[in-house]
């Protein structure tokens, strides 16, 4: 058999086969995607009927847990009253909310309003008998046992099927006791069905599940069994149906749903697999005759031209002879491979040759670019290594700095400590002023050199950066110089540790500036003062004892400031003032916190609050929930050395000389209100200007 022949035999059986597959592939998997399409869309059809009654339920169940949980329904359940049936209950309201049946029961299980209405005519229409009786044998519609109790599903009646919802009821907050049961209902006849219809533009039928059912019908129930899952059945060549079970309000098998369509889906697929078969089968008849056609005139004629011109090279034996070229195809190559083969084998030893005289070259070259290279890594290392110096030093520099700083910081709280424990707040002024200034020398100095150092610090990385960007190769010893330094963590860390500094220095300036505040070391005796400046400063002096810390929760202060003006005083002594009746409030808050250990949501609180009483005179409210002040301690709190803290706690005069402060020489008024267990709060009033308290002493 000739390869011509080989070539038709093998291209017809395998045009033949390979349509034959495809046909029966095609035929089951195009078919079978139709169908599968057919029920799924069945299958959603089912499902949008499904959920449209599943929605009215739910809109009827929150119509009803919206009326149930009403004060004025609770109230027409006891007494009847007709403005409650005439204002809620007459036809326009129950035609609006589409309901057929309206029923109230009371606790004692008895009808109070029950009323039935016709939608389609607008007229009310007696209470379905069904109902009545249902309610009597099955009370667990009309009664509910719990507060949050709900029933809502279907009801089959005689008279047809309902969705009804029920619920208790209660107050509007939801509390007892209950006083009834209030249900909504719906009818689903067939115009209810009609309207779901036009709704969903689907074919619906709905039989009782417990009645004589059609033949279909009865093989859905068989196949749908207790379950209320989705049964997809064609009923014929031409139409199909999806069926669904819903189950009334006691779980019972109620309604039997089908819904049903054309099968336009399996039939298109039907069509297209018949056309798509007709199209193949063509396709392949005219792909086997061009490929014939094609492969005579391009390849087997060429076989046997190339087959003949061997044949005649080897009988002559004239190694000089050529084979015919022509064309850019497979075998064309091939002769073109076997006529340049000699040609080629000497093109390829003058190839190498140059090669190799070219690498020699680029070789010696090499040599002379790397020697290069390695005078300017020297002249480099030495460069890098006089920058590292300099980093070494800055960071020496700046490490001094933040000891000092460090230094200043913990002398500043230190002395905020001594002044926070000290009574003998007369002498605070000057003790702030020196302090003040003996650390605004050093944070100043350091202020000063922190802006050059880093200038000075931007431009060393900078000069790095561009180092590293030109010399990108470094020699071994600068590359191990760098490595043992960690030359990236320096470069990354001084920029954080300058930033941190900063920080340092600008939180010492603000509690420097709260200690002149709180203190008034720049101010004469009395002058117009900002009270509430002076809150604030007091409050961040005592900020290390507000925080929580071991064994203590931490206190949070609650402030509502009022619209004060400038009051003419004393600041300084004022704020000593603050500082007293602070500190006891955070005292007494502390030790009735270690004494409450066992009671996690208690909550340490001081409230300051601040009002303008009058024309004339403010006040300043200060508060806590401590354990309280008995009676007979707030009839001594302002007497000279008494005081209620253990030996060496405390001197007793803190508040006497803030008493004092308060009333002899600002005229004003300073009182205690506590109750045992509540809390106490210290009450200070003050005349806006001492003039006015001069006028009054006159």
């Amino acid at each position: 058999m000739t390869l011509r022949h080989k070539t038709l035999l093998i291209i017809a059986a395998t045009l033949l086969g390979l349509l034959l597959v495809l046909s029966l592939v095609l035929s089951r998997i195009w078919l079978t995607g139709f169908e599968r399409v057919e029920i799924q869309q069945t299958y959603q059809n089912v499902q949008r009927v499904s959920d449209a009654i599943a929605n009215d339920m739910a809109e009827l169940e929150a119509m009803v847990g919206d009326w149930s949980p009403w004060d004025e329904t609770y109230q027409f359940i006891e007494d009847r009253n007709a403005a409650y049936i005439a204002g809620n209950l007459d036809n326009s309201s129950i035609a609006n909310f589409k309901l057929n049946l309206v029923v109230y029961i009371n606790q004692a299980g008895k009808i109070v309003f029950a009323q039935g209405f016709d939608l389609q005519k607008h007229e009310v229409t007696p209470l379905p008998s069904g109902l009545q009786e249902h309610l009597t044998n099955h009370p667990r519609l009309a009664r509910h046992a719990e507060l949050e109790s709900k029933l809502s599903g279907i009801l089959m009646l005689p008279e047809a099927p309902f969705l009804v919802a029920s619920q208790p009821i209660r107050r509007s907050d939801r509390s007892g006791p209950i006083r009834g049961t209030l249900i909504f209902g719906r009818c689903l006849d067939a115009s209810k069905f009609k309207k779901l219809e036009a709704l969903t533009h689907l074919s619906i039928a709905a039989f009782p599940a417990q009645q004589p059912l059609p033949e279909d019908f009865r093989a859905a129930q068989m196949a749908l069994g207790d379950s209320s899952s989705i049964y997809v059945e064609p009923l014929s060549r031409d139409r199909i149906a999806g069926y669904t079970q819903i189950r009334d309000i006691y779980n019972n098998p109620a309604l039997l749903i089908r819904v049903d369509s054309e099968r336009d889906v399996y039939h298109k697929g039907l069509r297209s697999w018949r056309y798509l078969i007709q199209v193949l089968f063509s396709t392949g008849l005219l792909f086997g005759i061009v490929t014939l056609v094609l492969l005579e005139k391009l390849v087997l004629s060429r076989l046997t031209r190339l087959s003949r011109e061997v044949s005649n090279i080897r009988d002559t034996e004239d190694l000089s002879l050529r084979l015919q070229e022509g064309g850019r195809d497979e075998l064309s190559r091939l002769i073109r491979m076997l006529n340049q083969l000699l040609v080629t084998l000497e093109h390829s030893q003058q190839a190498l040759s140059q090669s190799k005289e070219e690498l020699e070259q680029r070789v010696e070259q090499r040599t002379i670019d790397l020697r290069r290279t390695n005078e300017d890594l020297l002249a480099e290392m030495a460069e890098r290594h006089q920058v590292e110096l300099q980093l070494r030093s800055s960071e020496n520099y700046l490490r001094t700095y933040a000891q000092q700083l460090e230094q200043a910081l913990w002398q500043l709280k230190e002395t905020q400590t001594q002044l926070i424990h000290s009574e003998k707040m007369s002498s605070l002024g000057q003790l702030v002023a020196g302090v003040a200034h003996e650390i605004n020398n050093p944070l100043t100095f350091i202020a000063g050199n922190l802006t050059y150092a880093n200038s000075y610090i931007h431009d060393l990385l900078g000069l790095l950066e561009r180092y590293q960007q030109h010399y990108c190769c470094p020699a071994p010893e600068i590359q191990a110089e760098a490595n043992s330094i960690d030359l990236d963590f320096l470069i990354d860390d001084l920029p954080k540790l300058l930033s941190s500094m900063e920080v340092g220095v600008d939180r010492i300036q603000e509690i420097v500036l709260a200690l002149r505040n709180f203190s008034r070391i720049d101010g004469a005796n009395f002058k117009p003062s900002d009270l509430h400046e002076g809150l604030e400063s007091t409050l961040l002096i005592l900020q290390s004892r507000l925080r929580a810390k071991s064994g203590f929760a931490g206190i949070t202060i609650i402030k509502e400031y009022g619209d004060l003006p400038l009051v003419e005083c004393d600041a300084g002594q004022i704020n000593q003032v603050f500082m007293n009746i602070l500190s006891n409030a955070i005292d007494a808050l502390e030790e009735y916190q270690q004494h409450f250990q066992l009671h996690p949501e208690l909550s340490a609180t001081i409230w300051i609050r601040t009002q303008r009483l009058n024309s004339q005179r403010i006040a300043i409210r200060i508060a806590d929930n401590g354990s309280g002040i008995s009676e007979t301690t707030q009839r001594q709190l302002f007497d000279p050395f008494f005081t209620t803290k253990s030996v060496g706690k405390g001197t007793g005069l803190g508040l006497s000389i803030s008493y004092r402060i308060i009333t002899e020489r600002h005229g004003g008024n300073l009182q205690c209100i506590s109750t045992p267990g509540q809390g106490a709060e210290f009450i200070i009033e003050l005349p806006i200007q001492q003039e006015v308290l001069n006028e009054e002493h006159n």
